[in-house]
């Protein structure tokens, strides 16, 4: 499960390639823009209404008002929930694997829904005691935290997120699961696999067994296939000693400065 984001549809595709290979059913789901992806490996396409489809985050992340973005992120993660329970119907999956970025959790939500184990597919860095990607973003000084990292809820307030946890709340009532929603929804799954390597982790020798450094997941596509489009603004960058020109980028680029191995020039 994940939403329509390539950088993270990629990761697990290359797990569900591996499994289909070994003789399992794998269902996807995603967005409509990833269909022939997921045909590709084998596994079964099945789409969901993404909140996002269309909607360009950069004005949806500086622009829109406030409740605009919980309110998204609710809607996502419904559209996901409900399409997957029509489907399965009382034919429930024996493992339920969904991207870190899923809105709403709704992975773990439906495991525990069908009484079934869960995993998450990470393609970023992980959090544990020790290290929180979260807490990185608000403070990109600190590599590394001695507390444990926020609570889910401290967590959504914390991004201005607030108004989602009422409704998380519900939706955990109705689907029979008696946890408060902190303790349901802080802290890892049981197994995690991280498309990184143990060396690029923050901290990455204070993870345990729940995680699995496995580094980069690409299964099949070991390169970008001939003719695959670039996204707009990127000419090209051919090597860490060479120049990199990004053209006229789109009006929505920032730049974040040059790279600490080449001379870059926009």
């Amino acid at each position: 499960m994940s939403a329509p984001f390539w950088g993270h549809v990629f990761p697990s595709l290359a797990v569900a390639e591996e499994l289909v290979h070994r003789g399992h059913h794998v269902t996807f789901v995603t967005g409509a823009e990833m269909a022939d992806a997921v045909r590709s490996v084998g596994a079964d396409f099945l789409r969901y209404e993404s909140a996002f489809e269309g909607v360009d985050m950069y004005r949806l992340m500086t622009e829109a008002e406030p409740n605009a973005i919980p309110m998204t992120l609710y809607d996502e993660g419904m559209s996901m929930l409900r399409s997957v329970e029509e489907h399965v119907g009382k034919d429930v999956p024996d493992l339920v694997a969904y991207d870190i970025a899923t809105s709403l959790n709704v992975g773990r939500v439906l495991a525990a829904s069908w009484s079934r184990p869960a995993m998450t597919v990470i393609p970023l860095f992980a959090s544990n005691g020790r290290f929180s990607t979260m807490q990185s973003v608000l403070d990109p000084d600190s590599a590394q935290v001695s507390a444990p990292p926020p609570r889910f809820s401290e967590q959504m307030e914390l991004f201005g997120l607030g108004a989602l946890v009422p409704r998380l709340a519900e939706l955990l009532v109705s689907r029979g699961i008696t946890e408060p929603v902190d303790d349901f929804l802080s802290g890892p799954e049981d197994f995690n696999l991280v498309c990184l390597p143990r060396a690029f982790q923050y901290a990455g020798d204070t993870f345990d067994e729940r995680f699995a450094f496995v580094g980069p997941c690409l299964g099949k596509r070991r390169v970008w296939a001939s003719g695959h489009h670039r996204a707009a603004g990127i000419q090209w960058c051919s090597s860490p000693s060479g120049p990199c020109s990004t053209g006229s980028c789109p009006s929505s680029a920032r730049s974040s400065g040059r790279s600490p191995t080449s001379p870059c020039t926009s």
